[in-house]
C-alpha cells in the first residue's frame, strides 16, 4: 500500500502535455460532478418557486370554493 502511493506521489512531479480537447473535458466533467455534489449536499431541500399572488385555480379549490364573479349566475 505504501509503496503505491510513493510511486504515485513521484509520479505527480512529472510534467506532462495536455491536448486542449483533454483539458476542456476535464474541466466539463468537474463543473458537472460539483454541480450534481451541490445539488444532492445542499442544506435547503424544499423550495417554493413563485410567489402565489392571485392563485384561485389551485389544485386544493373545489368548484364552490371559487370566487369568480361569473360563476354566481
Amino acid at each position: 500500500m505504501f509503496k503505491c502511493c510513493r510511486n504515485f506521489c513521484e509520479s505527480l512531479s512529472e510534467e506532462r502535455v495536455m491536448s486542449k480537447k483533454e483539458f476542456l473535458l476535464i474541466v466539463s466533467v468537474g463543473v458537472l460532478a460539483g454541480i450534481v455534489f451541490g445539488f444532492l449536499f445542499s442544506p435547503r431541500k424544499t423550495m417554493i418557486m413563485g410567489s402565489y399572488n392571485n392563485d384561485n385555480r389551485g389544485a386544493n379549490f373545489g368548484p364552490d370554493d371559487c370566487c369568480d364573479d361569473d360563476s354566481e349566475e
